[in-house]
């Protein structure tokens, strides 16, 4: 996965704003299995919603993250929080940096 890949057309791209339209929080259950890279998709399809809060995190949704950290891992992905590093993976570590 790399940020070229998280385009959405435009009818697409349509449906979810009249869905996502109003929202203010979003709840994430089971969280664990939210990696590093799969956090940064989420930042960028809601940039892709709201692009006139391009420079705000989650673009100015609450975020709010349930769930036990230690149950399960991400699949083929780093825990958010993890501080390992994986070498030449800048979306794993735009997802840390918005983590922290």
């Amino acid at each position: 996965m790399n940020l070229k890949n998280l385009k959405i057309k435009s009818k697409t791209l349509k449906k979810l704003q009249q869905k996502l339209k109003g929202v203010k929080v979003i709840i994430f259950d089971e969280n664990c299995i939210i990696g590093r890279r799969l956090f940064v998709a989420i930042d960028q399809c809601l940039h892709h919603a709201f692009p006139q809060n391009h420079n705000i995190l989650f673009r100015s949704c609450s975020v709010l993250f349930f769930g036990d950290f230690g149950q399960l891992s991400p699949v083929l992905d780093l825990l958010i929080y993890a501080l390992d590093a994986r070498p030449n993976d800048s979306l794993s570590e735009a997802g840390y940096v918005i983590y922290t």
